[in-house]
């Protein structure tokens, strides 16, 4: 009986374990083998147990990853993430980042019985899926040059006096940092999706609108010469169509020296007088500075800050004293500064006899305003002592002038300002000095003397002279082509500056 009553609790206790390890938690499961009859039994991975969705169960190990091989196979090749942009889609694969399931760790979890329990008759593993992220910087790295666009600025020009205006350009740059986020974002999700790229829009400095406003004349002014085809006309034009259309910004400086360029036969200059040290000489060049002194009157009228100016080293003909502005070399230069907050836009219009320079801007000043120029003769300087020449080859006592003698002139200008008729303003514009000139004689000291006795005084030839001209501020048509241009050399410019 005792013994009886010994296997008895032998079977209880061995049915309460067994009902235990069922009821056991099925979050930790350690796996039990099927069981098999006979000494050739296999190990195989527990009914229900489910990887990535795929059942796996009662299988071996390898045969369990090949079925998770086979039906993944081109998952990600088939899985894509699609980037747009305006109107343009670039579509990669997640095979293209390296994407994948670990389905061999996962078998071993699953064979192992490191199972989760989905219900009490099913177990699921989940495989370990990875990317490549560092693949998104090098795309994102080929997109930005694609979609990155600097903004420009509208542009204007002038055709048979009207004024074309082109729209301003839009700039982009890729949002790298929410681009790459929302990539982030569709990758760990294992799943196809769009991401529209990201921008930031950058606006042009100055819009069409900036340029519709700078249409308004702030100054105008027209010189005059002889018509011709000669040389100095032909680099008047030659200058003017150098300038014509030039659009300066705000805050820039313009050189008229910069935009005429070198005095060279291939940049379109001829030969033509000009001053060297006072005297008339034949140069590459020689009548630009008309150009650059009908620039100068039409920028005071403009108003715009000149930031370099110098006069001749004598008058010319074709301007009022204090009005011309010389150019030589790179050393003396007409430069003025866009002070206003708009565009500024240069017209030069050269006709068979004359030439005009057109300012346009944004017109700020008071509608009843008038500028008026004073130009005050400060002081008359007379001629030094004339040079004296001996020249055998002239007649004994003979006197030929070669070089006129000029007085020398110191000049103020003035800028007075009228609004509603009345004079609210005075501002001093510049000093303009001409220096005098001695005149050059030569003198014979040759055979031919006139015959002892008759009294006669050897002749003088002297050229006529023809004191400064100063037309009015605005001159008529004249046929005078006497206008030079002045290449002294440093040491020889007056040294006086405007204040």
């Amino acid at each position: 009986m005792k013994k009886i009553f010994i296997r008895l609790f032998i079977l209880a206790f061995a049915i309460f374990v067994l009902t235990s390890c069922d009821e056991a938690d099925a979050d930790h499961v350690v796996f039990q083998t099927q069981d098999s009859e006979g000494p050739d039994e296999v190990a195989t991975i527990r009914n229900n147990v489910f990887i990535n969705d795929i059942n796996i169960g009662g299988l071996t190990p390898e045969a369990a990853l090949e079925k998770l091989n086979t039906q993944f196979a081109n998952h990600f090749n088939n899985t894509t993430l699609t980037l747009t942009f305006d109107n343009e889609e670039f579509v990669y694969s997640f095979s293209e980042f390296n994407a994948s399931f670990d389905f061999e760790a996962a078998v071993n979890m699953a064979f192992r019985g490191e199972i989760s329990s989905n219900s009490p008759q099913s177990y699921r593993v989940d495989a370990m899926y990875t990317y490549d992220a560092s693949i998104i910087e090098k795309i994102l790295a080929e997109l930005y040059e694609k979609v990155t666009r600097e903004p420009e600025n509208a542009t204007m020009e002038r055709i048979d006096g009207e004024f074309v205006i082109t729209n301003d350009v839009i700039g982009r740059r890729l949002d790298l940092d929410n681009t790459n986020q929302e990539i982030l974002d569709i990758l760990a999700s294992r799943s196809s999706g769009v991401v529209e790229l990201s921008v930031v829009n950058y606006y042009a400095e100055f819009t069409a609108e900036h340029f519709r406003r700078a249409t308004s004349l702030l100054g105008t002014y027209t010189t005059y010469f002889s018509p011709g085809e000669n040389g100095r006309n032909i680099n008047i034009r030659n200058a003017a169509s150098k300038i014509d259309g030039f659009v300066l910004m705000p805050g820039e400086i313009f050189s008229t020296n910069a935009e005429f360029g070198v005095m060279t036969y291939d940049n379109g200059y001829r030969m033509a007088p000009v001053i060297v040290g006072g005297v008339l000489q034949d140069g590459m060049g020689g009548g630009v500075c008309q150009v650059s002194s009908t620039l100068y009157v039409a920028l005071l009228y403009a108003e715009l800050r000149i930031t370099e100016r110098l006069n001749h080293s004598m008058p010319v003909a074709y301007i009022r004293n204090g009005l011309d502005a010389t150019l030589a070399g790179d050393w003396i230069d007409l430069k003025f500064e866009n002070d206003t907050d708009y565009p500024v836009f240069i017209e030069a219009i050269v006709t068979n006899n004359s030439h005009t320079v057109n300012v346009f801007g944004f017109e700020s000043r008071n509608e009843t305003r008038e500028l008026e120029f004073r130009i005050i003769l400060v002081e008359t300087i007379p001629p030094p002592e004339e040079n004296i020449i001996e020249d055998p080859n002239i007649p004994l006592g003979e006197r030929r002038v070669t070089i006129t003698p000029l007085t020398g002139r110191r000049y103020r200008v003035y800028k007075d300002v009228f609004e509603n008729g009345e004079l609210v303003e005075t501002v001093h514009i510049n000093n303009s000095n001409y220096r005098a000139r001695a005149a050059t004689v030569r003198v014979g000291t040759g055979a031919g003397a006139p015959p002892t006795g008759t009294g006669e005084t050897p002749p003088v030839t002297t050229p006529p002279t023809t004191p400064p001209y100063e037309p009015p501020v605005t001159p008529p048509p004249t046929n005078d082509n006497n206008g030079v241009d002045d290449i002294d050399a440093p040491p020889v410019i007056d040294d006086s500056t405007d204040e």
